[in-house]
């Protein structure tokens, strides 16, 4: 669901790389983190965290990922159902919550 491009393309690589830049820049609560080999220069992991005071509803999905309206519209609804017990969890819990994908 977070991938709907291929990952294994230049194109799909260059897309994913965007959307996680501009999700560190619209979430302050976003820490990423990759892990490089130093002899090959190659990504080869990578961590996404979010540290909240709350889990607030998922951003409303946009940009060139998915072959029509429909398509997005399902894939939208799918994060909505697939988030939302951990969102009512991480909202009845005093603190900050950790939340890693």
């Amino acid at each position: 669901m977070n991938h709907p491009f291929s990952l294994d393309t230049p194109e799909g690589q260059a897309t994913a790389a965007e959307r996680m830049r501009k999700a560190a820049n619209l979430d302050p609560t976003l820490h990423q983190l990759k892990i490089i080999d130093t002899e090959s220069g190659r990504i080869i992991g990578q961590g996404k965290w979010y540290i909240r005071e709350n889990d607030p509803e998922p951003l409303t999905l946009s940009g060139p990922y998915w072959r029509d309206e429909e398509h997005r519209e399902y894939t939208q609804a799918l994060g909505r159902v697939y988030y939302a017990r951990r969102r009512k969890a991480a909202n009845e819990t005093p603190g900050k919550v950790y939340s890693a994908f």
